[in-house]
């Protein structure tokens, strides 16, 4: 946690451990990725002068991912912040100005929202006078349809939105190669932690791919004697 500038907002940090992405995500742990890309987030948003707050799934409760991120956020509003913006740890396009304009609109009676490539948002914020628990756990989280949904839910209950670039997340190997094009013009430290990921993950490729050659060579040339028919 910081020292307070904006008193009524907090961000939210809303991730996993390293050893629960090893799980979720087998490629990130090729040089302990999820844990850089913890600190990653935690380094952009530790300068902002908000409170913040980390959690992994240690501290998260519920069966499934959606009452999980619903208990947290509540959590948080009852240390009594009225405004909560939430993130992950796996948008690396994700700026400081990014953040900076989502706690300005927030507390200027906005909802802003980041939406990802994938359908899901990689930032939302909320404000605690509008936050109902069972609205929210009826979303279609983890989908491709989550952006929409949340979209058409602010609007019926007629809710000011402002809607920040669309970015990629980092959910798969093939968005390695997405963040690189994306990220090439922004900082080195999160563009090298990706390029060596993908240098990692193309070692290893080769690798399996070398030892499946020598396999087939060997069976190749280990048959057994010709069967004698009498």
């Amino acid at each position: 946690m910081i020292n307070l500038k904006h008193s009524k907002t907090a961000i939210l940090i809303f991730s996993l451990s390293q050893e629960a992405e090893n799980l979720r995500k087998p490629f990130l742990q090729k040089k302990d990725t999820a844990s850089k890309l913890n600190a990653l987030i935690k380094e952009k948003v530790s300068s902002l002068g908000v409170d913040y707050f980390h959690y992994t799934e240690k501290d998260q409760k519920g069966n499934n991912f959606g009452e999980r991120y619903v208990n947290t956020v509540s959590d948080i509003f009852k240390k009594g912040y009225n405004n909560v913006i939430t993130v992950g740890n796996d948008t690396l396009g994700l700026e400081k100005k990014h953040l900076r304009a989502a706690i300005e609109s927030v507390e200027n009676n906005q909802i802003p929202v980041g939406p990802s490539y994938d359908g899901g948002f990689y930032l939302l914020g909320l404000r605690k006078d509008q936050f109902k628990a069972s609205e929210f756990l009826s979303l279609p989280w983890e989908s491709s349809t989550l952006y929409k949904e949340l979209k058409t839910l602010l609007s019926e209950k007629e809710i000011a939105t402002a809607t920040l670039p669309y970015l990629y997340d980092l959910d798969e190997e093939l968005d390695i190669s997405k963040n690189i094009a994306s990220l090439s013009f922004l900082k080195v430290k999160a563009l090298k932690l990706l390029q060596n990921l993908q240098v990692v993950i193309l070692k290893v490729s080769k690798y399996i791919l070398q030892k499946f050659k020598e396999a087939s060579l060997n069976h190749l040339y280990n048959k057994g004697p010709p069967l004698v028919c009498n």
